[in-house]
């Protein structure tokens, strides 16, 4: 057996184990496409295509390969898990009742994910980070102030506390910038809040001007 039949035996393994949970809470559980697949940006899995209003459950659950990999070397239980999470947006939104909107990470999801003998949780809280996501950092204030200026800060209109930072600028002790507040339609999505949905968006940053900053000067110097 070659490494994809065997990733594909344990993926139908981790399927048929949260179907079987799912057949034992009085689901029944219908054609599912579960796949793996290199999966863009930060989900280890999502799933999709129910059919909402029927009493049989379809739809497709998709897993990233990478992760599937990871979870051969001893973390099958996250991997069971993810399915279970994925198995439960199926069967939350083939019973969802509500017209306009879906389930989501709401408390009937979760009710469900949990029946079938999952942690609950919205987000993956594993050890697995994605290839394209290893050594990334995220400067800390310190190494920022480290920066020196390679172009002269009148080359910018404006630009928050921290873009000055990256700059090679600092804010000068004192200085007040301006709040600016904008909001933007989009389409459904969840918000920090677990189920709770939104097709508005709001985000704010408070600029400073070239006038308001001065070069950093790093302690070396």
């Amino acid at each position: 057996m070659d490494k994809q039949q065997l990733l594909d035996k344990r993926l139908q393994s981790a399927f048929e184990l949260s179907a079987g949970s799912a057949e034992v809470q009085g689901y029944k559980i219908g054609k599912i496409d579960v796949k793996h697949k290199v999966i863009a940006g930060a989900k280890v899995g999502y799933a999709g295509g129910s059919n909402k209003g029927s009493d049989v459950v379809t739809g497709y659950i998709h897993i990233d390969s990478r992760f599937l990999e990871y979870c051969e070397n001893g973390h099958l239980d996250e991997l069971i898990n993810t399915m279970k999470h994925e198995l439960a947006h199926l069967i939350a939104e083939t019973f969802n009742k509500k017209k306009k909107t879906g389930v989501w990470h709401g408390q009937a999801w979760k009710d469900v994910f949990t029946s079938l003998g999952g942690d609950g949780t919205r987000y993956y809280t594993g050890t697995f980070v994605k290839p394209e996501n290893v050594g990334k950092t995220f400067k800390t204030k310190a190494e920022l102030y480290q920066i020196t200026p390679t172009e002269p800060a009148s080359n910018w209109e404006r630009g928050t506390y921290r873009q000055w930072l990256e700059r090679g600028y600092h804010v000068i002790k004192g200085q007040k910038g301006q709040l600016q507040v904008w909001e933007f339609s989009a389409n459904e999505y969840e918000t920090d809040t677990d189920g709770k949905t939104s097709k508005w968006g709001r985000a704010s940053a408070v600029y400073f001007t070239p006038d308001q900053v001065e070069p950093n000067k790093p302690k070396d110097q």
